[in-house]
């Protein structure tokens, strides 16, 4: 977690330098920092997402506004907005995806024709 802490200080002193563009190699990472940032919100732990968000916004917010003719940088900058917003909302619980039930291999096989007509049976009245 440390490393992660000294990777965010790093990427926010960076992304807020006045002329990051001037040359193409700090476009090139800059690009780099961007889709590391956003690779981290996506498959990161929301308490740490929330922890270190407060601290990268301002910097973003600074690169957001600088002038840059790369629609790569503009994309990414797009969703690392995005993905900060999605860290902030709570939890959506899906109850449909956790219903497992009794489920049996052998039971399928046994009684395979069972379930395909009652499915059948179910769709043809969908259609009617």
């Amino acid at each position: 977690e440390s490393h992660f802490l000294e990777f965010v200080a790093w990427a926010g002193s960076l992304l807020s330098e006045p002329d990051i563009f001037r040359t193409s190699a700090s476009t090139f990472l800059v690009t780099g920092v961007l889709m590391t940032l956003t690779a981290i919100f996506k498959k990161g732990h929301r308490s740490h997402l929330l922890a270190v968000s407060e601290l990268l916004f301002p910097h973003i917010l600074h690169l957001a506004h600088q002038n840059t003719s790369s629609m790569l940088l503009r994309k990414l900058i797009v969703k690392l907005f995005q993905r900060i917003g999605m860290a902030f909302l709570p939890p959506r619980v899906v109850s449909w995806a956790y219903q497992r039930g009794a489920r049996s291999l052998v039971q399928n096989l046994q009684g395979g024709h069972d379930a395909s007509e009652g499915e059948g049976g179910a769709q043809g009245e969908e259609e009617e």
